[in-house]
């Protein structure tokens, strides 16, 4: 049989943007909640920073860590409230 058209040829790059498309629809959800999640410790790092320097002629601390960047940057004030009730206990 004698094809003149690259039929494979074709078809190989039709399944690659399929892949390429599914890819990237699906793959870039994961990477949005991660840059928003990285955004939002920083920003929780910021408010531990800022606090630490108004309250440090009270002598009140609170730790600035993974753990607490990300309790403050995920959960905002509440979180926030729970780490210095914490930290006061």
């Amino acid at each position: 049989m004698n094809l003149d058209f690259p039929w494979l040829g074709l078809l190989a790059y039709a399944a690659a943007l399929v892949g390429l498309f599914c890819v990237g629809k699906y793959g870039a959800v994961p990477l949005k909640w991660a840059v928003r999640l990285m955004v939002n410790a920083l920003i929780g790092g910021a408010a531990l920073l800022a606090f630490n320097a108004v309250a440090a002629p009270w002598g009140v601390h609170i730790g600035i860590n993974a753990w607490t960047t990300l309790c403050v940057g995920t959960l905002g004030v509440p979180g926030f409230f729970a780490l210095a009730l914490l930290q006061l206990i």
